[in-house]
């Protein structure tokens, strides 16, 4: 469900610092956790709990907490509605040993898009109406195993840098306000009805003209000089390399956003109106590991990389993304860790397979219970910008 022909974008690496969080989205939830602290805490008034290891994780006064008194948790805790977010840190974590072996890698699935029901269609639904935003284009998608009954991150349309803007701890509020304002702003003198995050096509350029008629998505709006900034979604190409430092034949080249500071007569929407009415992903569930966890999947083959290039991945539909990535994919060299061996037949293949995939779900359960709970983008890319005036000028 999860996994096969998954085409995953990495959201998210943070530093372990031994803080668990958890968001919660639903009364079962909080009150599951309540039970698991007076559990552990009969005979007196402190927050924590035991995890499987032995460590004892207490309450900290941050996230719905933040400014809580640390004697006045346990009231607090009582008092607290859903949704809530709730901090823990280990007991006695004076001395911090933790390596980047046990950083936390967050990915969401662009591949699997669904339509929501239940209590999940009803919690987004009234979201919706207390944002007023039922004009916004949302689309869900099962992003990973993890936390997978709740919207746990958000993409939207547009910012710098990347093209779009990743919204964290399941904030669908926020995502929707965003993306509405982005909407809304279009309609400001001189935008010529171009909203940020949208799809637009370039026309009548006269010092470029050979740029008529590409596609690209508007990520952002410069007043000072009254421009958009367009992300070209043909223009990908590779990087300038000398030739010390040319990749292998077999290995496809980096490519480098084309980024083209557009006046609005010059930019019309796409057909397909993409982001005319502002555009969110929500992202119900993701996956997560240890950054270890994940390199030993990459070094088994169990994983290809490679960059993402927006917005010609986003403006494919979800079931052509796999393909449309395949080609660009750099896998890990053979190895005595690769997934397949020559050495192996096809019964030998079937069971190791079936093996790796049963330690793969228990890789994920256990990342899950690790980190429970875990804006523009960040990109290091070289932008290459530049200015075009409309025609006549």
């Amino acid at each position: 469900q999860n996994w096969l022909r998954g085409v995953y974008l990495i959201t998210k690496v943070e530093e372990d610092t031994g803080e668990v969080a958890f968001p919660l989205e639903r009364p079962s939830q909080l009150e599951q956790l309540k039970e698991m602290m007076n559990d552990h805490n009969a005979d007196d008034d402190q927050c924590s709990w035991e995890s499987p290891d032995g460590t004892e994780y207490c309450l900290q006064p941050e996230g719905s907490l933040a400014g809580i008194q640390q004697d006045q948790l346990r009231t607090a805790v009582n008092q607290l509605v859903t949704p809530c977010r709730l901090v823990f840190k280990p007991k006695n974590n004076t001395l911090n040993t933790n390596t980047c072996a046990d950083d936390k890698v967050t990915a969401v699935n662009l591949s699997r898009p669904f339509v929501p029901r239940g209590s999940l269609l009803t919690r987004a639904t009234e979201i919706i109406a207390t944002a007023k935003a039922s004009t916004v284009d949302v689309t869900y998608y099962r992003g990973g195993p993890c936390d997978n009954e709740s919207i746990v991150s958000c993409l939207v349309l547009g910012g710098r840098r990347t093209g779009y803007t990743l919204v964290h701890s399941g904030n669908f509020k926020k995502a929707l306000l965003l993306a509405k304002r982005n909407a809304i702003q279009s309609k400001l003198e001189g935008r010529n009805q171009i909203a940020v995050g949208q799809a637009v096509v370039l026309q009548h350029l006269q010092q470029r003209p050979d740029l008529n008629g590409k596609r690209g998505l508007v990520q952002a709006y410069c007043e000072s000089d009254g421009r958009f900034e367009v992300r070209l979604a043909e223009e990908e190409r590779p990087e300038s390399s000398s030739a010390s430092t040319t990749p292998p034949a077999s290995q496809p080249p980096a490519a480098i956003a084309n980024i083209k500071r557009v006046k609005p007569i010059n930019l019309k929407p796409q057909s397909s109106g993409i982001g005319k009415n502002g555009t969110v992903y929500a992202f119900v569930g993701d996956a997560r590991w240890t950054r270890a966890q994940l390199l030993g999947e990459i070094a088994k083959s169990s994983w290809g990389l490679c960059q993402a290039q927006i917005p010609s991945d986003l403006f494919l539909p979800e079931n052509e993304r796999y393909a449309a990535v395949q080609p660009r994919l750099v896998y890990a060299p053979i190895s005595e860790m690769s997934q397949y061996s020559n050495d192996n037949d096809d019964n030998d293949q079937t069971e190791s397979d079936e093996t790796d995939m049963v330690a793969l779900r228990r890789g994920a359960l256990e990342a899950a219970n690790y980190v429970h709970g875990g804006g523009g983008g960040t990109d290091d890319d070289d932008d290459d910008e530049e200015d075009y005036d409309d025609e006549g000028q």
